[in-house]
């Protein structure tokens, strides 16, 4: 008799242990289940988190872009202003020597004349 209670209590000791062994394993496993939970919401914030710093600064690189394309745009109107002036000072300074040539040579015989006796009039002040 004593040995029945005996292996009866043995028997009952091993599967006391192979259940705790069990809960225990399935308690590490809900552990890390719920590790994995938290890391994957930490995840989910910090890639929400880059989602926004990347919205802002891709915001912030197109009004750069708008900015930079406003100064090239004013620029190009001054350069094209400038460059009217010039070819207008051009077509004037063109006229004004053409306009002086065409005056010294038909005008420029009684000019001449007048130029000659103002001439002499200062050479004898």
């Amino acid at each position: 008799m004593k040995k029945t209670i005996h292996y009866g209590l043995k028997s009952g000791i091993l599967l006391l242990l192979c259940l705790m062994l069990m809960v225990q394993l399935s308690a590490c496993g809900n552990k890390k289940k719920q590790g994995t939970d938290s890391n994957n919401s930490q995840k989910a914030k910090s890639t929400q988190q880059q989602n926004s710093v990347d919205s802002a600064l891709k915001e912030q690189m197109n009004m750069y872009k708008q900015i930079k394309q406003h100064e090239y745009e004013e620029a190009e109107k001054l350069r094209k202003a400038d460059k009217e002036q010039l070819k207008k000072l051009q077509q004037s300074g063109k006229k004004s020597s053409s306009s002086e040539g065409d005056e010294s040579s038909s005008g420029g015989k009684n000019d001449g004349e007048s130029g000659g006796s103002a001439g002499g009039q200062q050479g004898s002040k």
